[in-house]
């Protein structure tokens, strides 16, 4: 930045966080619908085809953020914005999020950016603690040092580099056991992924990028993945031919916040040689409260594990990923010799040098090796893309200002609005919960046909007052209600149901 726009900019940031602190007054005063009411390419009668040629001032500029931008806006943070999953930042993330761009480091080694990688590495510790991840899962918890933690861009992300650790740990595997003449790309196309039925769509795309085949299992009463289900699954597979690699296993499924029992699923996979991630990133957050540390009975037989600090955690974008064995994610990511600008004398690409020879290193060289990469790290070594961002900054400001308690209250404000807006469900006979509620997330569906509850939640969605998603569990039509916001308080839940109960009443004759 030039010496003499450092003013502009001091003025023009000020004016920015005027306009930041009287969009969430709006929320607040409940003065803006949550559904962006434009209807589609309305953009293109406000903003011109052409770029512009010359430079335009900032005031003109940020009148067409209001005129233009705003309008197209989904409100997200709306107290009556209750559909896909909670995005409840906080303005000390948002603050964050400045002083990082800032700084404007790309810290993929740690040369290039110190302070992040080291940043990075401290607040995934402290994040693990939080959610009472074994320490295995922890930098620096022993001497052998192996486990650890990354910042990525998202659970699709993390899902990506945990399959390729997978499948690389997999076909090394094979490799040691048939040395001479071995074909890995003959492989290909063999590995199958196993996931719950309720999965994420984002599983079936990472596996189509990766050419993985997957099989979506059932589930039981609970719309929880059972032991018996994949033991099974497994058996017929490697009976077709196929190589089991690993089962990505859900802690909070989309479609209604399900937990799969990782207890029953982790002695297949341990016996069997499949890798075991666990997808948290929605109910992983909740881990902060000790009385949802069940759900990580069986967290022994897992090797990678997922959450979204933004989700329940009042941060901004990213997903944190731990795994057991961080040497295996390096050197999967790492097979190739690096260009020199990736070097240095004090950020060399350890792990790549590693991977070169690495059956061929003597123990006590590959000894050193390991000790070297507990001192140094460099986080694109457990990514498929070069750049990184300063978002350790964001988390590393976010639980310092809210604390183990200030995020144990978030949680359970989610899960006391929740069961409000589920009691109101129960306690009306034309309804029904279509799951059990967990965490923020209500099931529910209006007693009829499938087309019913669909027409239903148009309807509702239409009024503009709330807005929800709908779902499908057990071939049946379903809404899901979700507290997104951290605006969001009992008043509002109770609007909300007003809202559908007046909705319901146009459709008395079709009701069950």
């Amino acid at each position: 930045m030039e010496l003499d726009t450092i003013e502009e900019f001091r003025r023009n940031g000020k004016s920015v966080i005027d306009f930041i602190a009287d969009y969430f007054t709006t929320l607040h005063m409940d003065e803006v619908p949550p559904l962006s009411e434009v209807p589609p390419g309305y953009l293109r009668s406000y903003i011109p085809h052409e770029p512009p040629e010359e430079s335009e001032d900032w005031q003109t500029i940020m009148e067409d953020v209001e005129d233009a931008i705003l309008p197209g806006v989904t409100h997200w943070n709306s107290r009556h914005f209750h559909a896909y999953f909670p995005h409840g930042i906080s303005y000390q993330a948002m603050l964050a999020e400045l002083l990082g761009t800032a700084f404007g480091m790309v810290g993929f080694t740690w040369k290039a950016g110190p302070v992040s990688t080291e940043l990075e590495t401290i607040v995934t510790n402290w994040l693990g603690q939080l959610l009472n991840l074994p320490d295995e899962y922890l930098t620096f918890s022993s001497t052998n040092c192996k486990g650890g933690g990354v910042i990525l861009n998202s659970a699709s992300d993390c899902l990506m580099s945990a399959l390729i650790a997978a499948r690389y740990k997999r076909i090394e595997t094979m490799r040691a056991k048939h040395y001479r003449g071995f074909d890995s790309s003959k492989l290909l196309g063999k590995f199958i992924v196993y996931t719950s039925e309720q999965i994420n769509v984002s599983v079936e795309k990472v596996c189509m990028a990766m050419k993985l085949k997957v099989k979506k299992l059932e589930t039981d009463d609970s719309f929880s993945v059972r032991g018996e289900v994949l033991d099974k699954a497994i058996e017929e597979d490697k009976e077709d031919g196929l190589i089991p690699l690993a089962v990505c296993a859900t802690m909070g499924t989309t479609d209604c916040c399900a937990i799969d029992n990782l207890a029953e699923l982790g002695p297949i996979c341990q016996r069997e040689h499949v890798w075991l991630h666990v997808d948290a990133a929605y109910a992983g957050g909740a881990l902060v409260c000790p009385e949802y540390h069940h759900w990580l009975d069986g967290i022994e037989y897992t090797d990678s594990f997922c959450v979204s600090p933004q989700k329940l955690m009042l941060n901004t974008y990213g997903s944190a990923l731990w795994v057991k064995n961080r040497l295996i994610l390096n050197h999967a990511v790492n097979q190739f010799e690096e260009p020199m600008y990736l070097h240095g004398r004090r950020g060399s690409s350890i792990s790549g040098e590693w991977h070169l020879r690495a059956c061929s290193f003597s123990a006590k060289y590959r000894q050193n090796i390991e000790q070297c990469e507990c001192r140094i790290t460099n986080y694109k070594d457990w990514q498929v893309p070069l750049s990184r961002r300063f978002t350790s900054l964001n988390l590393w400001i976010v639980l310092r200002s809210y604390g183990r308690n200030g995020l144990q209250e978030h949680v359970r404000k989610h899960v006391r609005l929740a069961g409000i807006f589920a009691e109101f469900v129960r306690m009306d006979s034309r309804f029904e919960l279509a799951s059990k509620p967990v965490l923020g997330l209500v099931c529910f569906r209006i007693k009829g046909a499938s087309s019913l509850n669909e027409a239903f939640l148009d309807s509702v969605n239409n009024t503009g007052k709330i807005h929800l998603t709908p779902t499908t569990l057990r071939g049946k039509s379903a809404i899901r209600f979700c507290i997104c916001s951290n605006i969001t308080n009992e008043a509002d839940v109770r609007f909300a149901w007003q809202v559908i109960e007046e909705v319901a009443e146009e459709y008395a004759d079709d009701i069950m």
